[in-house]
């Protein structure tokens, strides 16, 4: 019974390698071969694409037992990242019909809406997963992010403050947010304030809080609050090494390097500071030319080359997640899109080390790209 659970946590936490090592100890102990297939389906769905595991998860969706909610929410994952988004919203609302009182189905609603650009829809389907289970720290994290992006910091304040009372282990994530929110409401002293006191946390440690919530840890994100707040005070120097851990944190991200281009500047290191914005402004007319391509998508969604172009323009210039995102929906229409297996075993191979489940996903692509010479690329 504890090797299936440990293997179901480590499932979750796309930890393969430790999932693998608790299934076979429960199968060396004999356990209920029917939750072994089931958790071994489910951790298939979560690296393999959909086609490979669908009739399965169809079939455990026809007779789900206790785990009805567990399959949905792996099915809708699997979807979801091959960019089938409609199919993801149909299951998700049956999902939601069957299991009203699980407030999961609305936070994966909003996120969609989110996705689509659908504020509105997404801050109703938040609050919808919060009538349900006011201590649902995912989702009072995610409607204050929101409410914050969108300009209203007093409620927003309040839900991130609320959310790390529910749940300590989510301290860090909401001071960041709460720091955030005092220098939009002109508390810079009481928002350094924050940021200093938790300036040494541990990053494996924060990016566990961050998957708890479901977001991924991208770059320094206390770091790079900080040092605005210096740079904004005219402490260039200190900024600049802030800024700086921001940036090699993330190189993806185009509004650290802007920040840390302005802290040089100030510190009269005025050639840096100009590669710093030549890469931004470069990098921006990159990103700009996938306006005109997600317009025609709009009228040609089953155009494969323009989603692959999408994708290897993020990939290299935004962000991995959102590049691997846009070449799993090739796949969605096309499986067998060689370029699209390709690229992505490049990926997967080149990050092994900073994520040996890679190695996996790596294997996965090489194969159906149909060579072995990738890995060595």
């Amino acid at each position: 019974e504890a090797s299936l659970l440990r293997s179901r946590i480590f499932r979750r936490m796309g930890d393969y390698a430790g999932f693998h090592r608790q299934i076979e100890l429960a199968r060396r102990f004999d356990a209920d071969i029917q939750r072994i297939e089931l958790e071994t389906t489910l951790a298939d769905a979560q690296i393999r694409s959909a086609e490979d595991t669908e009739a399965k998860l169809i079939a455990l969706l026809n007779h789900p037992g206790r785990n009805g909610a567990d399959v949905c929410d792996t099915y809708t994952n699997t979807l979801a990242r091959q960019g089938r988004l409609a199919e993801t919203q149909t299951l998700i609302n049956a999902w939601r019909k069957d299991f009203p009182q699980d407030p999961k189905p609305c936070l994966k609603l909003a996120r969609i809406a989110e996705h689509e650009l659908n504020y509105q829809k997404a801050e109703s389907e938040y609050r919808s997963a919060i009538a349900i289970s006011p201590r649902y720290a995912p989702a009072l994290y995610s409607l204050a992010r929101l409410l914050l992006d969108r300009k209203q910091p007093e409620e927003a304040l309040g839900l991130f403050l609320r959310c790390a009372d529910i749940d300590q282990r989510l301290q860090v994530p909401c001071n960041i947010g709460e720091a955030k929110c005092l220098i939009m409401l002109g508390q810079p002293e009481r928002a350094e304030t924050v940021l200093i006191s938790i300036a040494n946390t541990d990053t494996k440690a924060l990016a566990v809080a961050f998957q708890q919530i479901g977001f991924p840890l991208e770059g320094n994100p206390i770091a790079y609050e900080l040092g605005k707040l210096k740079s904004n005070k005219g402490d260039f120097e200190e900024a600049e090494t802030l800024l700086q851990r921001a940036v090699s944190a993330n190189p993806f991200d185009l509004d650290a390097r802007y920040a840390l281009a302005i802290a040089q500047r100030g510190s009269g290191k005025v050639e840096l500071a100009n590669q710093q914005f030549e890469h931004v402004a470069f990098t921006r007319k990159e990103l700009a030319k996938t306006e005109s391509m997600r317009s025609h998508l709009a009228t040609h969604p089953d155009d494969v080359e323009t989603r692959f172009q999408i994708g290897e323009i993020y990939l290299k210039y935004q962000s991995p997640r959102l590049g691997i995102y846009w070449l799993q929906s090739v796949l969605s229409i096309d499986p067998s899109h060689t370029a699209t297996h390709r690229t992505l075993a490049s990926y997967y191979f080149q990050h092994v080390d900073d994520y040996p489940t890679y190695r996996d996903l790596g294997r996965y692509h090489e194969h159906l790209a149909g060579g072995a010479a990738i890995a060595a690329d």
